[in-house]
């Protein structure tokens, strides 16, 4: 029987922390330096850890840095939700505005291509596009060819024989600038609102008299109030038509047309009534010296002028194109632009649109759906040479 060493069965195994070697000896070696049999170096030994031991360290090890980078996962998840429900916000405000953009476009198509100007729509309109943060003058920035179609429509509607009421001069004024009609259509329509308003202050008696008049000898007192080219009307027994060039004037207190041939002078005290026929001012006097015909570039402003001038010479005359009978109301308007297409009835132009009595106001022809009709310009002027 071999001798056992002392202390046998209470030896351990012991490894050199600097090369690694085993080493089986008592349990005293670690708790104190001794020389290593390897490397010779005087080590401090470390008890040798058995596979179980160093895979449960390693299971520990791995389970904090898993319960580490699961806490961290849980950071990172959350960070990334938030910011994903911030965008998934941001989209879908997004969205939502670029919808709701879409909306108001339209509106504002179907506005332009089918509404006459109406205060009412054109607010609520603005009170939307302000409470998307939008604005009315970009939106419609596209829409060339349903602006072309509403500035057609309204310029025909400021162009009547009954001029037009303020309130709706500073409506068309309104489009003007939300819709940039002027910028993208050219200046017309801002000289009929000017012109409208000229006419309306000649109406209620604000006139400044002329200073630069040139033809005419003006007496003392005597203020000229409209000097234009004009062409006076001679219908022959044969039922032919002369025009005779020149000039007419208004003042306060005669009307005077200066011309080669036919030179025409005739008190206000003489003149009975004024009136628009056909596009030509129809001066009514007392007697037939004193009644004449005149075709003038604009025959609406000229007769406005002979009554403003009449009324200041303190006589109430019947003035057939007054705005109380012989202006078109706007739902007449409405109903006739859609009854004919928004064009021409003669010669189907959309351009230079008027609204034309069928049968003149003053021959009786009402301001009715049947009676008024659309003429372009051009046609209107044919007609008034016809009749």
């Amino acid at each position: 029987m071999t001798d056992r060493p002392p202390d046998a069965d209470n030896r351990i195994r012991a490894v050199c922390p600097s090369c690694r070697v085993v080493v089986l000896a008592v349990p005293a070696i670690l708790t104190q330096r001794a020389q290593c049999p390897g490397c010779q170096k005087v080590v401090q030994f470390q008890r040798e850890r058995s596979e179980g031991e160093e895979l449960l360290d390693a299971t520990k090890v791995a389970g904090r840095a898993a319960k580490a980078t699961a806490g961290e996962l849980s950071k990172a998840s959350q960070a990334i939700g938030k910011a994903g429900a911030v965008g998934i916000g941001k989209l879908s405000s997004g969205l939502k505005k670029h919808v709701n953009r879409g909306k108001l476009k339209k509106a504002l198509a179907h506005h332009l291509e089918t509404d006459f100007p109406n205060a009412e729509t054109l607010t609520g309109l603005e009170a939307q596009a302000c409470a998307l943060g939008l604005s009315i003058t970009e939106l419609s920035a596209t829409l060339k060819k349903q602006r072309a179609v509403f500035l057609q429509r309204m310029t025909a509607a400021l162009q009547t024989a009954g001029g037009c009421a303020q309130h709706h001069l500073d409506l068309a004024t309104r489009y003007v600038q939300l819709f940039d009609l002027e910028g993208q259509f050219g200046g017309e329509l801002r000289s009929i609102i000017d012109r409208q308003t000229t006419l309306e202050r000649i109406k209620s008696g604000e006139v400044d008299a002329i200073t630069n008049v040139t033809g005419l000898i003006v007496r003392s007192t005597e203020l000229v109030w409209l000097q234009t080219a004009a062409d006076m009307v001679e219908v022959k027994r044969t039922g032919d038509v002369d025009l005779h060039a020149g000039t007419l004037y208004v003042t306060n207190v005669r009307l005077v047309f200066t011309s080669k041939n036919t030179p025409y002078e005739s008190q206000l005290s003489n003149i009975n009534a004024v009136d628009i026929e056909s596009g030509k001012v129809v001066v009514m006097g007392k007697n037939q010296s004193s009644t004449a015909m005149r075709r003038v570039s604009d025959p609406v402003m000229a007769a406005a002028s002979i009554e403003h001038a009449l009324r200041s010479h303190h006589r109430q005359v019947d003035v057939g194109f007054e705005q109380s009978s012989r202006s078109i109301p706007q739902d007449v308007k409405q109903a006739v632009w859609q009854r004919d297409g928004g064009q021409c009835v003669e010669c189907g132009a959309t351009d230079y649109l008027e609204y034309d009595h069928v049968v003149p106001f003053s021959k009786g022809g009402a301001s009715t759906i049947n009676n008024v009709q659309l003429l372009c310009r051009r046609c209107n002027l044919q007609k008034s040479d016809r009749i």
